[in-house]
This record gives C-alpha cells, sequence and structure tokens, in this order.
C-alpha cells in the first residue's frame, strides 16, 4: 500500500516539481513501479541528469522481479534510451530484455510484457519485434500492440507504420485501425503528409484524424495552407456523417477535438465544430420510450417492488 501511495505522489509531483517526484519514485520498492515511476521524473530533468537516473535505473533493474515485469522496465528504458539518440546503450539494454522474454510463457501477463518490449524492438528491428508480438496466444491483445507500434513508427518509418495499422483491417479485431488514425497521422504528417492522409481518408469517417494533420502541420511549423486544407476535409467529414450510422455516436466528440485547431487556423471554423459539439440528437431519430427493454433481472427487480407498494 505505501508502494501505491508513493506512486500517486510522485505522479502528481511530475509537472511541478520533477526532482520531489524523482525522490519519492525512488523510495518505491516494488521493482516495476519504482522503474516506470523514476523513468516518468527523469524524463523531465536535463539531459545529462537524465541519464545519469537512466544509467543507475538499468543497474537497478536488473534485481527486479518477476523476471516479466524486468521485461517491460527494460523495454521502456530502452525506448527511452532511443529517443535521446543513444542507440548503443539502448541495443544492449533491449538485447537483454529480449533473452528474458524468448524465456517467458505466450500468455496471460507475460505475454503482455514480451509484446510492450515487441513494440520498442520493432523501432530497431522489425522482424524481432513482431515476432514477440505476434507470437503471443492473447489474440485479441495482438491488435492492440500492433495499433501502438503504428504510433511508436510513424514519424520514423511512416511505411511500416502503415502496413501495422493495415494488419488491423478486417476481422473482429477489438482494436481496428480507426482507434489509432488520429495519433499516427498526427506523428505522420509532418513527415509523409500524403500517406497520412491517405491514413485518415481510409481509417476515419469522422474528420477527426483530418484534424490531428492540421493540428500536426502548425505544431510543426509546416504550410498553413496545408492545415487549412485537412481543417476543411475534417469538416466535409464531420458535415456529411449520416445520423443513422454507428460512428454518429462519435461526432460530438469529433468536433470537440476540432475545436482548438480551429481556433488556430479559422475563427468561423470554431463556430462550425462548435455547432456539432453541442448539437443534440434531433428528437425525431430518438429513440422511442416504447422500444427501450430493461434486461431481464432489472426488469424482474423492478416489476417485484411495485408489487410490494
Amino acid at each position: 500500500q505505501n508502494d501505491f501511495t508513493r506512486s500517486y505522489a510522485a505522479t502528481a509531483l511530475l509537472e511541478t516539481s520533477p526532482e520531489e517526484a524523482l525522490a519519492v519514485a525512488q523510495r518505491i520498492e516494488r521493482g516495476m513501479s519504482h522503474g516506470l515511476q523514476v523513468l516518468a521524473a527523469a524524463e523531465r530533468l536535463e539531459r545529462d541528469a537524465e541519464l545519469e537516473q537512466l544509467a543507475l535505473l538499468r543497474a537497478k533493474a536488473r534485481a527486479s522481479d518477476p523476471p516479466e515485469q524486468r521485461v517491460v522496465v527494460l523495454a521502456r528504458l530502452g525506448g527511452r534510451l532511443l529517443d535521446l539518440g543513444q542507440s548503443d546503450a539502448a541495443d544492449s539494454v533491449l538485447t537483454e530484455a529480449q533473452a528474458l522474454a524468448t524465456k517467458l510463457p505466450d500468455e496471460g501477463w507475460p505475454a503482455y510484457a514480451r509484446s510492450v518490449l515487441g513494440e520498442t524492438l520493432c523501432r530497431v528491428d522489425v522482424e524481432a519485434g513482431s515476432r514477440l508480438i505476434e507470437a503471443t496466444k492473447e489474440t485479441f491483445e495482438i491488435s492492440r500492440h500492433r495499433g501502438n507500434v503504428a504510433m511508436l513508427l510513424a514519424a520514423e518509418d511512416p511505411a511500416a507504420a502503415e502496413q501495422f495499422l493495415d494488419k488491423n483491417a478486417g476481422g473482429r479485431s477489438g482494436w481496428p485501425p480507426r482507434r489509432f488514425a488520429g495519433r499516427v497521422a498526427y506523428a505522420m504528417a509532418p513527415v509523409d503528409l500524403q500517406r497520412a492522409r491517405a491514413i485518415a481518408e481510409r481509417y476515419d469517417p469522422s474528420g477527426h484524424a483530418d484534424g490531428m494533420i492540421a493540428e500536426a502541420l502548425l505544431d510543426a511549423g509546416g504550410s498553413h495552407d496545408e492545415a487549412r486544407a485537412s481543417l476543411e476535409r475534417a469538416f466535409e467529414k464531420l458535415e456529411s456523417i449520416d445520423p443513422k450510422e454507428e460512428v454518429r455516436q462519435r461526432r460530438t466528440a469529433a468536433a470537440a477535438s476540432l475545436l482548438p485547431v480551429a481556433a488556430r487556423l479559422d475563427p468561423v471554423g470554431v463556430d462550425r465544430a462548435g455547432a456539432h459539439a453541442r448539437d443534440p440528437v434531433p428528437s425525431s431519430r430518438r429513440p422511442s420510450r416504447r422500444r427501450v427493454r430493461l434486461p431481464r433481472l432489472a426488469r424482474r427487480r423492478l416489476l417485484a417492488r411495485l408489487a410490494h407498494r
């Protein structure tokens, strides 16, 4: 219980005082919680200070148990080292984690740990990372990790990211491409705009991904004309949604996501997005009360209460 309290405290301190967050994180005893909280706090330090903490964390991670939790910490550590351009150190950490992961079971929590490593490993060796992910018996989870890889690779290897996203198309995946399209498009747009737009067209009929493309172009200092074009495409999709379609349930959320980028590009667009964000279901399309049926058990309980009044 003390570790949970310390984890919450460290998280709460991250933005205001990363040094204090780090001090609290270092007192956490459970290996994985300790490692992930130290990583989060160290990321907010100056570069040299962060690298020092990462080196200390690697030494401590070797002693953490069980092995599947050690794999998760090493995977996140390797990913952060890649972010910092420390490719040799990252390769060493990921090789160590891979040797552990291949000995883990391919189902349950150990399979999740293998797949977490697979996600990071895909940044340096797509085939090796994919093997870890695809080998799990938890088939529902495979599509989730493919989508995570697509987000990780979107800015580094757009073509590979698109391939991972495409693997989730079709079938009854619990993690279809539309769940990742906005984040993938955002990361990809500054480096491969046409591919990002193609993904938005293929997998996101709500307009959210197109809005994320516009936001990414503005954040990266890109063309305002291209950003306006993507925002306009987002509005076209939003305004063409058939209320009868299932995607109608996400129209309000998609409209709300366009408000920040519309405010930066087009004041008129704020009104367009706002109109959809607060647009209620038309009364003519609201479900009739006569057609609403309670679950059987709830219905029985309600009838029993009425009978005893």
